[in-house]
């Protein structure tokens, strides 16, 4: 996962974060931008094929505070900490191939799973409140410093969770990556390895 820290409580309270390829290019374009009260990074172009994602794929651009206020089913957070999984790889290109997530668009903010700390809820949004830390565990929050979610699509973290393991672990070996490995060692590896087993999990 990559931290976004400044303005929230929770970047500076839990530990050290991974920081993996693209989330440095994130890191380095918002730095740009880190000026602007509200920013976020768009997908400025695709990659050749077969080509390694670069920092010259992305855009920094600056957006005044709020982006806008959440519709009665929305929630307005602050972003604390992004994933960068190697599925979203396949995002970058005109057609992913799967049927189970989209391309970027050109001009668009880039999206993964991301966990926000809630400044406003909309007012049909029940259980959620400002304050609050929620999760998106797939791949539809925004690369933005402050985001507009679609209620429905979060998970409120529980504080007692938040108190026994980093929050940020939801997005690595306690969330989709986790559990991705997991299935692939006891599903496709064929169980737990034995004494003279070596596995290496990639990602």
């Amino acid at each position: 996962p990559w931290e976004v820290r400044g303005g929230s409580r929770y970047g500076s309270r839990y530990g050290q974060s991974l920081v993996r390829p693209l989330g440095l290019h994130m890191t380095r374009a918002l730095r740009a931008s880190r000026r602007a009260l509200h920013s976020e990074v768009v997908l400025r172009r695709r990659p050749a094929a077969n080509q390694p994602v670069c920092l010259s794929c992305f855009e920094p651009r600056p957006q005044p505070l709020p982006p806008r206020t959440p519709a009665p089913h929305e929630v307005l957070c602050r972003t604390v900490y992004l994933s960068v999984d190697p599925f979203l790889r396949c995002r970058f290109n005109a057609s992913t191939g799967v049927d189970y997530t989209q391309p970027y668009a050109l001009g668009e903010p880039i999206a993964s799973a991301g966990i926000g700390e809630v400044l406003q809820v909309g007012d049909a949004v029940r259980g959620l409140a400002p304050g609050d830390l929620v999760v998106e565990p797939f791949d539809s929050f925004p690369w933005q410093s402050v985001a507009v979610l679609e209620a429905a699509k979060v998970q409120r973290v529980p504080p007692l969770l938040a108190l026994l393991l980093p929050p940020s672990a939801l997005l690595g070996a306690c969330g989709q990556t986790g559990l991705t490995a997991w299935c692939g060692l006891e599903t496709v590896g064929g169980g737990r390895p034995n004494g003279s087993d070596v596995v290496a999990v990639s990602g």
